[in-house]
């Protein structure tokens, strides 16, 4: 039989490694990377200093933001399910919660990162894809209702914990809010503007802030 308190420790150290695997994964800042392999400087240095695809879209280089958007998503998705294959389905959630703390605090970049729409799309796909497939269709719809990107974003990571709880269940959808929470939290200067009403509007082919 095993002892209650191995079991704990071995429980805490799978879940630590599965969140520390997820951080890693998650701090590569592919915008950075790619902006500076494309020969167009620091992309923290123009737009809104973001290192996210939106940002790399500023630039006019199109294929370059949506290579940026793929690297970004796929980083999500490749955490949880490297942790699905090492550890089992147990330690997805605190896999995509470093994935996504990865990406928005990046220790190389002194902790400041990108807004995590396009990780968190990513590893809620991976996850449990009919959430990740809610999400990604609520942002579609949203973006062209309203033409905001910032809306859009926040209602896609809005609707996922509620639809997560429906699908999977309580312990799921938690993990699912503090992502909810932290990619609301990082649109702090969006949600100000919107309230402000001087949020820009996007038109095809152009993002907001």
């Amino acid at each position: 039989m095993v002892e209650p308190v191995s079991f704990f420790t071995a429980v805490s150290v799978m879940y630590a490694a599965a969140f520390v695997g997820g951080y890693l994964l998650g701090s590569i800042p592919f915008g950075l990377v790619l902006t500076k392999l494309a020969g167009l400087g620091d992309i923290r240095k123009m737009g809104s200093g973001n290192i996210g695809a939106t940002n790399v879209l500023r630039t006019g280089n199109k294929p370059l933001a949506l290579a940026v958007l793929i690297l970004d998503s796929g980083k999500g998705a490749v955490a949880v399910l490297l942790a699905l294959a090492l550890f089992g389905g147990v330690a997805t959630p605190p896999a995509a919660l470093g994935a996504v703390i990865g990406h928005l605090f990046p220790v190389w970049l002194g902790f400041k990162g990108g807004k995590g729409v396009a990780t968190t799309l990513g590893t809620l796909l991976a996850l449990a894809w009919p959430v990740g497939l809610i999400a990604c269709g609520v942002w579609l719809i949203v973006a062209l209702m309203f033409q905001m990107s910032s809306v859009a974003a926040l209602a896609a990571v809005a609707v996922a914990p509620i639809a997560t709880f429906f699908l999977h269940g309580w312990y799921l959808a938690l993990f699912v809010l503090i992502l909810t929470a932290l990619v609301w939290y990082k649109h702090a200067a969006n949600i100000g503007r919107l309230l402000n009403g001087t949020e820009p509007r996007i038109s095809l082919g152009r993002t907001s802030a």
